[in-house]
């Protein structure tokens, strides 16, 4: 079997997958909780629209204005679904088959665990995906208002689409680690409220302590530092990264580097969200080999 059949086993043909494909899409709940999705969106993004266009949009700036305005309404919904709803599919995913006691079933089937996880993982992305996707056609009128473009789309989209699989993986990695699904949950979300919350709240505490220690440097050498510290810091944050970037392709005009200047020294770094990419699925690979290994360990237990 060659890598290519490998790959398609492991995404395409996995029975796991297809189980939680049947067992979701079956019957009116999901496209009922999907009906009210869009139309609580569509209320917000109405009232965004009043609030920040009224006797405005037919001057250019007003228009643009208004565009940013909503995409960043979008944007936000969207970050609350991947951070907050996407992992809620895969933390109960390991611990709940425990707690009705069918992972011990499983023990006797042929399903190697490394496709039972993807298939844990596989169907809760595509739901996160199909919850962002369902926002494209609202997001256009950000495209017909102005404001936005085609590269900040493109960075935000891939950001979130990273972000999703982190956090599922820290879900499932939760799952296969606790041995109810309350703990399970209680893993899961205090994890991800480290990287929203914990980390911006660290690197304000470290900025006095960093600040001395750079006082120490050239002004040049100083704010080259200062820069990339702040660009490590940014890349550490779901939000921090999307408004970070959002902010040079805007400015600068540049998708992929940030040229940082002081004195004769210039500098060219990678923006926030390809740091972000970078390190975030670092992290979705050591979370999806620890989920393994611990996946393994209660088969053999």
């Amino acid at each position: 079997m060659n890598r290519r059949q490998r790959i398609a086993r492991l995404l395409w043909h996995n029975p796991i997958a297809i189980k939680e494909f049947r067992s979701r899409f079956r019957g009116g709940r999901l496209f009922l909780i999907m009906t009210i999705y869009l139309a609580i969106t569509s209320c917000l993004t109405l009232f965004n629209y009043s609030v920040n266009a009224t006797g405005s949009v037919a001057r250019l700036d007003g228009a643009q204005d208004a565009g940013r305005s909503l995409f960043a309404l979008l944007i936000t919904i969207q970050i609350i679904i991947v951070s907050f709803i996407g992992p809620a599919f895969t933390a109960n995913s390991i611990s709940l088959e425990r707690e009705q006691q069918t992972l011990d079933i499983l023990r006797t089937t042929l399903i190697d665990p490394s496709r039972f996880l993807f298939g844990k993982l596989i169907s809760a992305l595509v739901m996160v995906f199909v919850f962002n996707l369902t926002l494209l056609p609202i997001q256009s009128l950000a495209f017909v208002l102005g404001g936005i473009g085609l590269p900040e789309l493109i960075a935000t989209q891939f950001t979130l689409a990273i972000a999703s699989i982190t956090f599922a993986l820290i879900g499932l990695y939760a799952s296969t680690a606790s041995r109810t699904s309350l703990n399970a949950n209680v893993l899961t979300y205090t994890l991800i409220l480290v990287l929203l919350i914990g980390l911006p709240i660290f690197f304000m505490m470290a900025v006095p302590f960093l600040f001395v220690a750079f006082a120490l440097l050239n002004d040049a050498t100083g704010d080259i530092i200062w820069a990339l510290g702040g660009f490590l810091a940014a890349s550490a944050n779901l939000p921090a990264t999307i408004m970070t970037s959002y902010t040079y392709i805007t400015q600068e005009n540049s998708f992929l580097w940030a040229t940082i200047t002081s004195g004769s020294l210039t500098v060219y770094l990678p923006l926030p969200w390809l740091i972000f990419s970078a390190l975030y699925l670092f992290l979705s690979w050591l979370l999806y080999r620890a989920s393994l290994h611990s996946y393994r360990k209660q088969l053999n237990s």
